[in-house]
């Protein structure tokens, strides 16, 4: 799994897609300052994939517990193929035009998530 922590300061994760095959667990343990928010993250077999100081947490728990990830969805991100590199955005997905500006990083207002 993913597992971000030690001395980070200052961390901002926005306007990311997360997705995986269902057996790794994602979360933060001794991050001092993060912002997480505007992504969209999807965890094919649901349930406790979320960890918030190694505790492993459901999506409803991690925003609460994290106070993270107000305007981030945990939904299919409804990629083209992903399994082939096929990355687009198909048309409804949760992505499309739900970012946030980025100054000097997004091109568009809104932007798509996972691409600017």
């Amino acid at each position: 799994g993913i597992q971000i922590g030690g001395a980070i300061t200052g961390l901002n994760i926005k306007n990311n897609i997360l997705m995986d095959n269902g057996i790794e667990l994602w979360g933060y343990s001794n991050v001092t300052s993060i912002t997480s928010d505007h992504n969209v993250v999807y965890h094919v077999a649901g349930g406790n994939f979320m960890a918030w100081l190694n505790i492993p947490q459901t999506w409803a728990l991690w925003k609460t517990n994290s106070r993270q990830d107000a305007n981030s969805s945990n939904a299919d991100p409804l990629f083209s193929d992903p399994f082939v590199g096929g990355f687009t955005l198909q048309p409804g997905s949760p992505a499309r035009s739900t970012g946030i500006y980025i100054p000097g990083v997004s091109t568009s207002n809104p932007p798509n998530i996972g691409a600017n």
